[in-house]
């Protein structure tokens, strides 16, 4: 059962699908799109030449189908054109059921109207619904409104207008989410959906001013780090303007390979190499460590995910206060040991618990027999070693594996 809490990332045709109204070519959407060839990203670019009759063409279609992001350029005559309406239909489609990334931009058009279906683009939809009647309007007014209200860009925020800089930022944020590479999951993420959910709310509940810190306890082998994994690509993905990002992953293990000294030191080299994306960081200590993460990183709106931590001192290495991070900033914790986090709140701790009968079977049948539903001949069989493993997603995995193409007698 794949996540629905993060994108598709199967191979792509294009990295960017660009819809725009023609009024703009020529000028802002070619810009845009210079700007985005000259950074390397792989563009299809809306041709009116291959438009055909009333729908979008098999050939727009596929292209928006087998593009990681969409970018929507709204200007005043957008809703002029039916074209534009249908491919916009056609990416919020692919966005509910495909999970692409989709970015508004605002152009010389106030959000307000486009969310609202005002100004000249409820005109245009009043001289659609002549000719295509109301289900088609309705359609298309459901999806400006969705689209609307999507993060993106409002050129009328940007000082003085220059669409320079304003192309310059909107390049800027293709290019961090085309070069992040998200966190293998799991192979079999069962259950996954559920926990990020609760995270994401517990998180949502906290300060978005300050920042925000979250630990994730509960026995080895429960999945915390798999959960740690799923919300650390669901964050880094969801436009919440990050300057930097770094998953610190077997801290635990690390510490307990180099020594004490050496593990910390190269941990907190990693952290700084990884969020700032500059060449490796030489610390001669870790005094000199902590001192260099505050002085780098208070000022920049950073994600970390700092996963196995078991002693205070990693902690007080990596992530000893709130202040060493800029504002708006998740750092999140994973760790075998509650006490560790005594200095969180209530609704900063969640403790993972072990997976219901249910998901247990469906994990143990993924590992078993590549599919999640039990082969009718295992079920008993396949309901005693569930129940055995008390639901613990390590245990199932293991044993699953171990049982793979086996007889029932076996």
């Amino acid at each position: 059962m794949a996540s629905s809490s993060s994108p598709s990332y199967a191979r792509m045709t294009y990295d960017v699908f660009l819809s725009f109204r023609g009024e703009t070519r020529g000028s802002f959407s070619d810009h845009l799109y210079a700007d985005l060839k000259r950074a390397g990203v792989n563009i299809f670019r809306d041709d009116e030449s291959i438009r055909r009759g009333e729908d979008i063409s098999v050939e727009l279609s596929r292209a928006i189908e087998e593009s990681m992001i969409s970018i929507i350029v709204f200007s005043k005559d957008y809703a002029g054109s039916r074209w534009c309406l249908n491919e916009l239909v056609k990416i919020m489609e692919c966005k509910q059921k495909l999970n692409q990334i989709v970015y508004p931009i605002f152009y010389h058009v106030d959000p307000s109207e486009v969310r609202k279906h005002t100004s000249t683009f409820g005109d245009a939809l009043t001289l659609h619904k002549h000719r295509f009647g109301d289900q088609k309007v309705n359609e298309w007014k459901d999806a400006l409104t969705i689209a609307a209200n999507l993060s993106g860009w409002d050129l009328q925020t940007m000082p003085n207008g220059y669409e320079s800089k304003f192309i310059e930022i909107i390049t800027e944020e293709v290019l961090r989410v085309l070069n992040f590479m998200p966190m293998n999951v799991a192979k079999h993420p069962v259950g996954i959906d559920s926990l990020v959910g609760d995270v994401l709310h517990l998180l949502q509940m906290q300060t978005n001013d300050g920042v925000r810190m979250m630990g994730i306890f509960g026995m080895g082998g429960v999945g915390k780090s798999t959960l740690a994994k799923a919300i650390y690509n669901h964050l880094i993905m969801s436009f919440q303007g990050f300057e930097g990002s770094c998953f610190v992953a077997n801290i635990r293990q690390e510490v307990s390979n180099k020594g004490r000294h050496s593990g910390l030191v190269g941990l907190q080299e990693k952290l700084l190499h990884k969020t700032l994306k500059r060449k490796n960081f030489e610390i001669d200590n870790v005094d000199e460590g902590i001192s260099l993460i505050k002085a780098r990183l208070q000022s920049k709106r950073v994600l970390i995910v700092l996963d196995d931590i078991d002693h205070i001192s990693q902690l007080d290495s990596l992530a000893g206060q709130r202040n060493w991070f800029g504002s708006g900033s998740t750092i999140i914790i994973t760790t075998r040991d509650v006490h560790l986090l005594s200095e969180l709140g209530t609704q900063e701790k969640y403790k993972v618990k072990t997976l219901s009968i249910d998901d247990s079977l469906q994990l143990l049948s993924c590992h078993v027999f590549g599919v999640p539903t039990t082969l009718e001949e295992y079920t008993e069989i396949s309901k005693t070693i569930a129940s055995y493993t008390g639901g613990l997603p390590l245990a199932l995995t293991i044993i699953g594996s171990h049982l793979r193409g086996r007889l029932v007698q076996e």
